[in-house]
């Protein structure tokens, strides 16, 4: 596959100053470090066209850092996630068996919190819906529902289990740790639950934990190999976290849910013909004003999952400005 051995040469152009002969499991022929910069630099750089924000494409089978752009707000900064987050509340409510898949929920397009109502981002609602579908089209009354009946608790160990709230340990500076709040009350909750709120996370931590959905379960540490070379030492794969053999069942129902999400959901944008891509994307409120920054998170092939990708755009829309982006991405590294 070619568009394999193409990513193989992307890599980091934070470091890359110099020749650095490298091999690996994608790509046996030696790359110079310039090569890669020029490669991988006018890819971010032709897909952004001008719009601000980050994007990493990871090695989903040990978490190296294939290419990374804009590390100050790739590592460095700290965002509301959106809709992203739904992958994991989606998988707390299997695990612990508040829903299955096949159980509908009817999104009306209002819920109430006592006398007050929150829509939906459909005013006149989804319908019924089941888990799957509630991820293609990222209902927020089904995840709505989903986290008033896991609770807080639960919702937050499962945060923690993806690695958000905490570094990833990767080798490069100024990695921040993110912030998940503890919800007072249900409104809380429930903003949790879709990524909006106070929580905060970093770009890297979102393609970190889309990465262990997409190889079934292992939480890399994610690491760059070239700037460890430079220091006559080599980056092994490390591991974060192992979620169960057992948990795979789940993981492969959200994968197709993504993989809706792609072909007739809300990232559809960044579906093309060449490579089966499975994605979610988010738009989150920037608190205090009417704007949102926007969220695509996917990983490529479907069927056998090699590398994820993850855009961030400030003011900008998921389900439009960073599936685009993301579409020109994947295209860009065939």
């Amino acid at each position: 596959m070619q568009w394999i051995k193409k990513i193989a040469i992307l890599f980091i152009f934070v470091f890359c100053t110099s020749c650095d002969e490298r091999n690996n499991s994608y790509n046996e022929s030696v790359i110079n470090a310039r090569t890669r910069v020029a490669i991988h630099g006018k890819i971010f750089q032709d897909a952004f066209n001008g719009r601000t924000g980050a994007a990493i494409i990871m090695d989903v089978n040990n978490g190296e850092i294939l290419g990374l752009f804009n590390q100050k707000l790739a590592i460095e900064s700290e965002f509301a996630p959106g809709s992203v987050l739904k992958l994991i509340t989606a998988y707390a409510a299997t695990k612990e068996r508040i829903t299955d898949f096949d159980r509908k929920i009817v999104c009306s397009g209002n819920y109430y919190i006592g006398k007050n109502v929150i829509h939906c981002w459909v005013i006149n609602g989804h319908g019924a819906l089941d888990l799957k579908e509630a991820i293609a089209y990222s209902c927020n009354i089904h995840f709505y529902n989903l986290a008033k009946e896991l609770g807080a608790p639960k919702l937050l160990s499962y945060y923690k289990k993806f690695g958000l709230g905490t570094k990833t340990g990767i080798n490069l500076p100024d990695e921040k740790a993110g912030f998940i709040p503890t919800p007072h009350s249900l409104k809380e909750t429930i903003d949790l639950a879709v990524g909006e709120g106070m929580i905060r996370v970093t770009p890297l931590q979102i393609v970190n934990f889309i990465s262990c959905i997409a190889n079934g379960g292992i939480l890399y540490k994610p690491f760059i190999q070239s700037s460890e070379r430079e220091k006559g030492e080599i980056v092994g794969k490390h591991v974060n976290n192992n979620l169960p053999d057992s948990d795979k069942k789940y993981l492969d129902y959200i994968k197709l849910g993504m993989r809706e999400a792609i072909l007739k959901g809300n990232a559809r944008l960044a579906n093309q013909t060449v490579l089966e891509v499975a994605g979610k994307t988010g738009s989150a409120t920037i608190l205090g004003t009417k704007y949102t920054h926007g969220w695509f998170a996917g990983f490529a092939p479907y069927n056998n999952p090699q590398i994820a990708l993850v855009v961030f755009v400030k003011e900008g829309k998921g389900f439009t400005t960073a599936a685009t982006i993301a579409k020109k991405i994947f295209l860009g590294i065939m």
